[in-house]
């Protein structure tokens, strides 16, 4: 199991981070330009800027609008990064770029999302229990791994604040089911270490 750092959406986060990490960042653009920021209104960082001091182990790339992933993708691998997905991009989009032949996307699973039917098109999966519930995260992981999909899971600290006791439990559960269990993005890579 890998860990993803975040929302690194800053050169100066960035190179605070472990090289061994994966990052997850918010790619959108303003005025022509592709951007870092969560925000749709926030200027942001320039991403060629950004990706000069990208140096670790893979990108979840949180596409922000729709129509940027091919864009993105020749700005990734101008730089010499191939270990790439694309993460909540809107359904419309998402399905024709799978459909295109492109697989670097992630399969929503949730108690209230789950599509299987794309699963022969995609790579990944972002495995996402809205209520927080380990059991439930490792259920989904385990059918999107018997789909053929790699799975990322959302710790609890992406959707509220757990205590030390639930973000225990948590990993507990998760460190039991190791094999379903690609990544984990997560506000706290230390915690996952």
């Amino acid at each position: 199991m890998e860990i993803v750092a975040h929302r690194v959406n800053s050169s100066h986060d960035l190179q605070q981070l472990p090289a061994s990490l994966w990052i997850e960042a918010d790619f959108r653009s303003w005025l022509g330009e592709v951007v870092l920021a969560h925000d749709a209104l926030d200027k942001g960082e320039n991403v060629v800027d950004w990706l000069s001091k990208f140096c670790h182990r893979g990108l979840i790339v949180n596409v922000k609008e729709t129509g940027l992933e091919e864009k993105i993708s020749h700005i990734l691998r101008s730089a010499g990064i191939e270990n790439f997905f694309f993460l909540d991009q809107a359904p419309p989009s998402q399905i024709d770029f799978l459909l295109s032949g492109n697989r670097l996307s992630a399969l929503r699973f949730s108690e209230w999302e789950n599509s299987p039917e794309l699963s022969a098109f995609a790579e990944w999966s972002w495995i996402d229990s809205f209520a927080g519930n380990p059991r439930t995260t490792v259920e989904l992981a385990r059918l999107a791994k018997e789909l053929g999909l790699k799975t990322c899971i959302v710790a609890p600290d992406l959707r509220f604040t757990p205590t030390e006791g639930e973000k225990a439990v948590f990993r507990q559960v998760v460190l039991e089911n190791l094999p379903v269990v690609d990544l984990v993005c997560t506000k706290e890579p230390s915690f996952w270490i």
